[in-house]
């Protein structure tokens, strides 16, 4: 057989070798195109498919219709497509529901899933490490640490009270400790950790004060005791049994603060008891030896400074606590200004004058166990630390 008789005719079902007659393609979406056509006029399928006169009067009529268009469609093809209607076929059907279709569905895809599944288990324990070690493991440990310090607040708070309560008499220091352990007890059962730390920092305070108080009659009979093996003078006693005695007071009211006083007193009476030292005119080139001011209530008259410093046996210049007449105000201070008569301060002015040096620069002298210095010229009345 030739080539050209080999082919085969249009519309005519095609062969494949060793198998079956299987539909052309053309042949297909033809037989498609009558299952649509039928599907979209359901009367003459309902109508026409009831017998076979009908069924023949139907694929007469869908002849028609295809030839209006200029289309010839075969009568196997108009059989096939009446046929393919009966069975559903070119129909779409949705897919199976149920637990099993579900069951079936999900195994296929397991590998996918699975993978996918994996993920997401990596990030959420990856989340969960993230929240439990940067935020829930840390609350725990501070609510931990928390709860240790209130365990422990009440048997702190009765230790400091305790030793408070051995350490001073003082109806006043008991009345406040006793307050603040109050306060740290209601601290404790209501979970304040902060109130808890104030009431013990406000006992520790009233503890280093009642230690003090309570050290203060000690440091007071070591001043008085040295201060009457220093003193050669009448003054220098006089001053400490006022002092003593003010001290002794305030001791037996429990008043630390007066008795704090009068104990630094006494200390600053020894120190002073125990200097040694000169007061000369000072002979510089940087300070004046001598200054004249005009006070603000005479605006007629003058006040004359002679300025001075005190020298120790070491020659150097000895700092020394001074209240200015003008301020009223104590400074500690190395030179400073004693006011003198005109007659004085002319005298000095004519001893420098002469060969610019003071030749009798002492004007005052404090030996070892004296109070106050001795002044070779008239004690001064007042004092200035600024000119």
């Amino acid at each position: 057989m030739s080539e050209a008789s080999s082919a085969a005719a249009p519309g005519a079902p095609r062969t494949t070798a060793g198998g079956p007659a299987s539909p052309a393609l053309d042949d297909l979406m033809l037989a498609m195109d009558i299952v649509d056509t039928l599907r979209h006029d359901m009367r003459i399928a309902e109508r026409e498919l009831d017998d076979s006169k009908r069924r023949a009067d139907m694929k007469k009529r869908l002849g028609e219709i295809y030839a209006s268009q200029g289309i010839s469609v075969p009568d196997d093809m108009l059989e096939e497509g009446v046929r393919a209607l009966e069975q559903d076929r070119f129909t779409y059907k949705s897919r199976a529901t149920g637990l099993q279709a579900g069951l079936a569905r999900l195994y296929v895809k397991r590998g996918k899933l699975g993978r996918v599944l994996g993920v997401l288990l990596l990030l959420g324990a990856a989340g969960w490490a993230g929240w439990y070690f940067g935020m829930e493991r840390p609350r725990l440990a501070r609510e931990a640490a928390v709860a240790a310090e209130l365990a422990s607040g009440r048997e702190r708070l009765d230790a400091a009270l305790a030793g408070i309560t051995a350490t001073t008499q003082s109806p006043v220091l008991r009345e406040r400790a006793e307050a603040l352990a109050a306060d740290g007890r209601a601290a404790i059962a209501a979970g304040d950790q902060a109130a808890l730390a104030r009431a013990l920092d406000g006992l520790g305070a009233i503890t280093a004060e009642a230690k003090e108080l309570a050290a203060l009659p000690a440091r007071i009979d070591t001043a008085l005791a040295a201060i009457r093996t220093e003193a050669v003078d009448d003054p220098a006693l006089a001053s400490a049994a006022a002092l003593e005695g003010e001290a002794r007071q305030a001791l037996a009211a429990f008043d630390g603060t007066v008795a704090r006083g009068a104990a630094e007193r006494l200390e600053a009476l020894l120190a002073q008891l125990r200097h040694n030292y000169e007061i000369r005119v000072v002979q510089a080139d940087d300070t004046p030896s001598g200054v004249w001011r005009i006070p603000e209530v005479n605006a007629s008259a003058r006040n004359y400074y002679l300025i001075v410093e005190a020298v120790g046996p070491d020659g150097q210049a000895i700092a020394m606590p001074v209240t200015s007449e003008e301020s009223r105000k104590t400074s500690t201070v190395k030179r400073w200004g004693v006011r003198v008569g005109q007659d004085v301060f002319d005298a000095v002015r004519r001893d420098k004058s002469d060969d610019g040096i003071i030749q009798k620069d002492r004007v005052a002298e404090k030996k070892r166990g004296m109070s106050a210095p001795e002044w070779a010229i008239p004690a001064p009345p007042g004092a200035i630390t600024e000119w």
